[in-house]
């Protein structure tokens, strides 16, 4: 059943299972992130196939861990609207819900446009993930992704900015969206800009949210990201989101600091 090139194998309308590509840094029986937040986005944009409008904001709460291991997901259109709607989906493994996601998808008429900033240099491909020795050495952050920094480094504390790439389908025998591509980028914000020790402490989100103004172009989304916290267990990670042409949104993650035991 394993696939090396796709997050998900499909095995029935609403059933995946989830190769070791979802593998996360801090289990190898737990997903990060941005794999399950792309397969989300995934089966919302699906049950909005037949007339699809564009992903303007989406929200990923991770109720608990995923596992590395069968799923089950349930998407809809929550409320319908020839201009607005709004999508929701949900993630189960063996009954239980381990995560739950909403989009909104808009389309007006108006074409406003804002000032972007200047666009980023182009991203680097490098053919390399995470390279943190204090991590696991295999998973997504590894084998799924290339990474190519322009400012920081993940063995660097402090704000960072880094290009993303996804390497491999989020789904197996299905094409990657502009909006499957924000939500893996955008995850990866609160490691980019991580203001600790990894091998000391972790700094997990259980949360992600993401603003888009258009679709991204092209594979690589560049984030642009921070950290701050006011030293109760907790804080924040923001990050600016762009591809080659400029600012396409932002996004936020909550986050949760635990010392290692």
């Amino acid at each position: 059943m394993e696939q090396a090139g796709a997050l998900y194998t499909q095995l029935g309308p609403d059933r995946f299972h989830s190769t070791n590509l979802t593998a996360g840094p801090w289990s190898p029986d737990a997903q990060h992130g941005s794999p399950i937040a792309a397969l989300l986005v995934h089966c919302m944009e699906r049950a909005d196939a037949v007339a699809p409008l564009p992903v303007a904001r989406v929200t990923i709460e991770l109720l608990r861990p995923v596992p590395v291991a069968e799923l089950v997901v349930h998407a809809r259109v929550r409320r319908p609207g020839r201009l607005v709607r709004l999508l929701e989906a949900e993630a189960l493994h063996e009954g239980t819900q381990v995560a739950l996601a909403t989009a909104w998808v808009i389309a007006g008429d108006a074409p406003v446009r804002s000032d972007d900033a200047a666009p980023l240099r182009s991203p680097r491909p490098t053919g390399r993930g995470i390279e943190m020795p204090q991590l696991r050495d295999r998973g997504f952050h590894v084998a799924a992704v290339e990474i190519d920094f322009v400012a920081g480094g993940f063995d660097q504390p402090g704000p960072g900015t880094a290009w993303i790439r996804l390497r491999v389908p989020v789904v197996a025998g299905h094409r990657v969206t502009p909006a499957q591509r924000a939500v893996v980028a955008a995850d990866f914000g609160n490691g980019i800009s991580s203001v600790v020790d990894a091998a000391a402490t972790t700094f997990i989100n259980p949360d992600l949210t993401v603003y888009l103004s258009r679709a991204p172009q092209g594979e690589w989304v560049a984030v642009d990201s921070v950290t701050r916290s006011g030293g109760e267990g907790f804080g924040y990670a923001e990050s600016v989101l762009s591809d080659t042409g400029g600012i396409v949104g932002r996004s936020a993650q909550s986050l949760l600091f635990q010392t290692r035991r």
